[in-house]
């Protein structure tokens, strides 16, 4: 302070000290705060986080695979799986060909997807919906029994684990949880996708107290 003594020198000196002593006990008090706020109460992680640094021996739900016959050529890249998965999450399961079209048409145009890629979500869309596994969820959303783009929270070994599942639906008083993938996995990242769906499937058996199965459909 430029001027101190007009704030001082009425002031007792014991008063001075005291008022010091509470200001350095206040700064302390402030960097415990900070700190203690600087260390978070819980582990957060999403579900491909955590499927990327998961044990391989981490237990979860029996896994099974299909896989689509598939153009090799096709394209391929994040922006073609986050087009397939928006026509997957926003089309009607009895959706025809001029349906899916435009459904795939509208999600390319707001990813800037191009040509080829649209024309070969169109073809993959086909190949899922006339797959048997949707037969069976067209016939689970006719009961009112399908989930679709299910957020998931789940506690694994003090770990708050977040993701959404694709598609979930109930029949023969069990569940079936499908995520969809757009590239052809192998070895690691085959076993990531594994633990990734199969946590999804332990995460629904848990709620909903009845036994889940796993698809892992690379398509």
């Amino acid at each position: 302070l430029r001027r101190q003594e007009l704030i001082v020198r009425d002031v007792a000196p014991e008063v001075l000290h005291a008022g010091l002593i509470g200001y350095r006990r206040w700064c302390e008090a402030r960097e415990a705060a900070i700190l203690a706020g600087s260390k978070p109460s819980i582990d957060v992680r999403t579900a491909t986080e955590w499927a990327l640094r998961a044990e391989p021996a981490t237990p979860a739900a029996p896994v099974e695979i299909i896989a689509l016959d598939t153009d090799p050529s096709r394209p391929g890249g994040a922006r073609y799986g986050t087009l397939v998965h928006a026509a997957i999450a926003t089309a009607p399961l009895d959706a025809d060909l001029p349906s899916i079209t435009r459904i795939v048409e509208t999600q390319g145009r707001i990813l800037a997807a191009t040509d080829d890629e649209v024309a070969s979500a169109v073809q993959v869309m086909q190949a899922i919906l006339a797959h048997d596994v949707f037969h069976r969820a067209r016939a689970a959303d006719h009961r009112g029994a399908l989930l679709r783009e299910t957020p998931i929270t789940m506690a694994v070994d003090g770990v708050l684990i977040e993701g959404v599942a694709d598609c979930v639906f109930e029949e023969d008083d069990s569940y079936l949880v499908i995520d969809f993938k757009t590239d052809q996995p192998s070895g690691e990242r085959l076993e990531q996708y594994r633990r990734q769906v199969g946590l999804y499937a332990d995460a629904v058996r848990r709620t909903s107290g009845k036994p889940a199965r796993a698809i892992l459909m690379c398509i």
